[in-house]
């Protein structure tokens, strides 16, 4: 199954252990990725800030420039993945506007492409079976926090594979391993990574919120979906941990690379030496 790649800034930069780890995965599942051509950034959540039409030109002319050459492209960002499911449903319901980004683009602007985050892929396009068929190294009732964030399932009027107030995609990924998908309250509420160069202090207790709280749960770990989400949790780890006089002791690492493990990949094969909050002694625990 060969399927269009939008890898977006980060999965090319700060997050290339997640590229790595989801390509991996995905080419042992039979699923081979190609990133499109001459993509550019699709502006997350910034361009709206500066210009509503800049925020649907860019990530307009990623999807008339994939449609080129596939039916289907994958998205494993999911600030990216909402740039690009909005500008579809925004330009199909408005001609004019569509005309008017088309010019902007110098192409006609083509969105009619089937959109999905990587973790849909993972789930309705692979299926739940066949990543037990992979299954190498069982995650031995390993209690993970399930954290999806608050875009990969919403709005659901842009983009619905999922229940979007209590989803379970990615706690059914983590069982099929072996492990215990602990209950957890914050599983989609925002950590504020968007904010975070602009609001420090308010993404400090957001994300404050979804740390200390998978620890109260009792998880062992976190799983993320997206790289802004990761960034957030990561970088403000440290300083969650002296502000609240807590131990947190528990990595954040993407769902791709617990599943590599799950499937008998060593850590470096997944980059979780690049991971901010060392997750090597629970690397460890799982041999």
């Amino acid at each position: 199954m060969k399927i269009g790649y939008y890898p977006g800034c980060t999965l090319h930069s700060s997050a290339k252990e997640y590229d790595l780890s989801a390509q991996l995965i995905l080419s042992n599942l039979g699923v081979e990725l190609q990133e499109i051509k001459d993509w550019n950034c699709c502006g997350a959540f910034e361009a709206a800030s500066v210009s509503h039409l800049l925020s649907l030109a860019l990530p307009a002319r990623n999807l008339s420039i994939a449609a080129k050459e596939f039916q289907k492209v994958v998205m494993p960002c999911s600030a990216c993945l909402l740039a690009h499911v909005r500008v579809k449903k925004e330009l199909n319901d408005d001609e004019k506007l569509k005309q008017e980004v088309s010019e902007i683009i110098d192409q006609p602007a083509v969105v009619d492409l089937d959109v999905r985050h990587v973790l849909d892929v993972f789930v309705n396009d692979i299926g739940i079976e066949k990543i037990k068929e992979k299954l190498k190294k069982p995650l031995n009732g390993l209690r993970v926090a399930c954290y999806y964030g608050c875009v990969v399932v919403r709005p659901s009027q842009f983009y619905h594979f999922d229940d979007p107030d209590d989803p379970q995609s990615l706690d059914e990924i983590i069982t099929a391993l072996g492990g215990q998908s602990v209950p957890f309250p914050y599983k989609t509420k925002c950590c504020g990574g968007a904010l975070l160069l602009s609001d420090e202090e308010l993404t400090l207790e957001m994300t404050k919120n979804i740390l200390i709280g998978a620890k109260e749960w009792g998880a062992q770990c976190i799983v993320t979906v997206c790289p802004m989400c990761q960034m957030s949790l990561e970088t403000l780890y440290p300083k969650i941990e002296s502000k609240y006089k807590v131990n947190l002791d528990m990595p954040v690492i993407y769902f791709t690379q617990l599943m590599g493990l799950a499937f008998g990949y060593e850590a470096k094969e997944l980059g979780l030496q690049r991971n901010l909050v060392s997750p090597m002694k629970l690397v460890d625990s799982l041999k």
